[in-house]
């Protein structure tokens, strides 16, 4: 469904009449037209009767995950032409001094700009002014994520210092000369249902097994799991299953018996893409606070207090904003630098820190522990360096330092935007006792010919087989990974394999070990500094948002362990350390290797 809003019935009759929507009679505290696939509202003027009309109408009838939401109306303006039109990228309420900002990810080429909703009409300032976007869009979020809410605006009044109400501002007209084109756009919005666990429902075959509600949950994961992977689901089997006898003991065994067999043969046959053709490309909208220089051209710059009003709004839908994010220029306040986290390796290092001079990755790994670490899919960089090495700094006075600069995104993969790793390098050239770490899955070999080699700079490779790849969308295939990390080093920078994180499925151990042979056929062992080894593993609590925000990615939806705040693969995980640590020996030596378990 798609719902149109407006606050006059002027302003709505263009798509009543287009649409040939009918009034509904039952509906008598505002108005309501409805046909097949739309609906109009009429909300009412002012603040309060657009948040009260709206709120009822979207609590009576509560939209599906792909429905949309549009509000249309007339607004005035301290420049432009009357029956220019608009799709508005923020909304000011001029009352609470609140900022509003919808998700605008498809494509379109609608002039944008932002406004500010007044509770009486303005005839003076500059910028656009409306006297209800604000509470409209106030009543729609606690029903739609971000990018189904749009709001475009129709100049009616151009001010000359004389009231508004004394115009003749015709917004039928003004409006029908754009509604087709808002109709048009909207209607080619295609919003992709997602597969839930609570859409999975256990057999009455099952009932044999005497199941506990933890035992079904249990079940319903591995059915959910398989489902995702494209795997057979049938469970009729349970009906010839013969029991030692009648106990709860010996069903349960039985149970644990099935669940280990299905697990262990479960496939990682994910092969769901993403459309990603209505969608603008990555960094098309930005972001910057307000001391922000912009240097990269953009047609929607958009100017906020604080990163924070764009990263940590409410109803942001994760998934669909890693297909196309944002892009979010700040200055970073307060702390720069952190201790390492205890599901990351230090590499035999006492003072393990990481920084973030950017947050969030322009890959999409549909295993990252970072959608369960942010509430978006957007991208933030710090542009005030200088701090963080002054951080830096105050640390070394205290003891060395491993620092790890590029754990919560891909610093060389956006290189070429904004120089950080450049930067990193001659800030340890400069500083004895700090030794940067920079993670990457990027494969550009060219870019390394513009550093200048250090001993205190390592670039890590997290290397995957082709099908762990297919889930890192926009990450470097594997061939191109192996060509850049000879190129650097062949340039004599020190360089890092690292089988990390290890993704389990059926064929897992040849799929691997065969990696292993071909990183170390490509790359010679004596030019390895070392090798990382770490099955997937991360926080319970992080796994818990992980879930919610991508319920149908196949790697998290594994059903895991979950041991001292850590969720893993269970008695799986040390067999699949056991076997690539005896691999990776027969090239490499053993004080060169180093293994992620839990309490090392």
């Amino acid at each position: 469904m798609i719902t149109f809003i407006a606050a006059m019935y002027e302003e709505a009759r263009p798509f009543i009449e287009i649409l040939g929507l009918k009034k509904r009679a039952d509906e008598h505290h505002y108005q309501y037209f409805v046909a097949d696939g739309f609906e109009v509202i009429i909300v009412g003027e002012g603040l309060v009767s657009a948040l009260r009309n709206c709120s009822r109408h979207f609590a009576i009838h509560e939209p599906s995950y792909d429905d949309l939401a549009v509000n249309v109306g007339i607004c005035g303006s301290s420049s432009g032409n009357v029956g220019d039109l608009f799709l508005i990228n923020k909304i000011t309420d001029d009352l609470t001094g609140k900022t509003y900002y919808p998700d605008l990810l498809y494509k379109n080429d609608f002039t944008m700009s932002s406004m500010t909703t007044v509770n009486r009409p303005a005839s003076e300032g500059e910028g656009l002014y409306d006297m209800e976007a604000s509470m409209v869009y106030e009543a729609l979020t606690p029903y739609f994520t971000l990018e189904r809410i749009f709001f475009f605006k129709v100049i009616s009044d151009v001010f000359d210092g004389r009231d508004i109400r004394d115009k003749n501002i015709d917004p039928y007209g003004n409006i029908l000369k754009h509604a087709q084109r808002i109709i048009d756009f909207v209607s080619n919005i295609r919003i992709e249902p997602k597969l839930d666990l609570d859409d999975i429902v256990i057999p009455d075959i099952t009932d044999r097994l005497c199941l506990t509600e933890t035992m079904r949950n249990k079940l319903k994961r591995i059915i959910f799991y398989r489902r995702l992977n494209g795997m057979d689901t049938d469970l009729s089997f349970i009906v010839d299953i013969v029991f030692e006898d009648n106990s709860k003991e010996s069903k349960k065994e039985v149970f644990d018996r099935i669940c280990d067999e299905l697990i262990r043969k479960t496939d990682l046959s994910f092969s769901k893409k993403k459309v990603d053709e209505g969608l603008f490309p990555p960094f098309t909208n930005i972001y910057a606070e307000k001391d922000i220089e912009v240097l990269f051209k953009n047609r929607n710059v958009v100017r906020i207090d604080s990163y924070k009003d764009i990263f940590n709004r409410s109803g942001q839908n994760f998934d669909i904003q890693k297909r196309s994010p944002a892009l979010i220029l700040a200055r970073q306040r307060g702390q720069f630098i952190y201790k390492g986290a205890r599901v990351c390796q230090d590499f035999g290092n006492d003072h393990f820190y990481y920084c973030s001079c950017m947050m969030n990755c322009i890959f999409d790994c549909k295993y990252c522990y970072l959608c369960g670490m942010y509430p978006t899919g957007n991208v933030v960089a710090f542009m005030n360096f200088e701090d963080i090495l002054k951080e830096i700094d105050e640390i070394l006075k205290i003891h060395p330092m491993y620092l790890c600069v590029s754990y919560d995104t891909d610093l060389l993969a956006v290189e070429n935007m904004f120089g950080f790793v450049g930067r990193f390098i001659e800030a340890a050239k400069s500083r004895e006792d700090l030794t940067i770490e920079i993670r990457t899955k990027s494969g550009n070999p060219g870019i390394f010919s513009g550093f200048e080699p250090s001993d205190r700079i390592i670039f890590a490779w997290t290397l995957s087989p082709d099908k762990v790849t297919m889930l890192e969308d926009k990450a470097a295939p594997l061939d191109k990974r192996l060509e850049a990390m000879k190129a650097c080093s062949d340039l004599g920078f020190k360089v890092r394999v690292c089988f990390d994180p290890v993704i389990y499925y059926s064929d897992w151990e040849k799929d691997y070990l065969e990696l292993v042979d071909k990183v170390f056929n490509t790359i010679a062992p004596d030019r390895i500094n070392d090798v990382s080894i770490g099955v997937f593993r991360l926080s319970s609590d992080q796994l818990k948002l992980m879930r919610r925000r991508r319920p149908d990615t196949p790697v998290t939806s594994f059903p895991f362990k979950s041991e001292n705040g850590v969720a893993h693969y269970g008695d799986i995980t040390s067999e699949m350390i056991s076997k690539l640590k005896s691999k990776v020996r027969e090239y490499i030596e053993d004080n060169k290797i180093f293994v992620w378990e839990e309490g090392s």
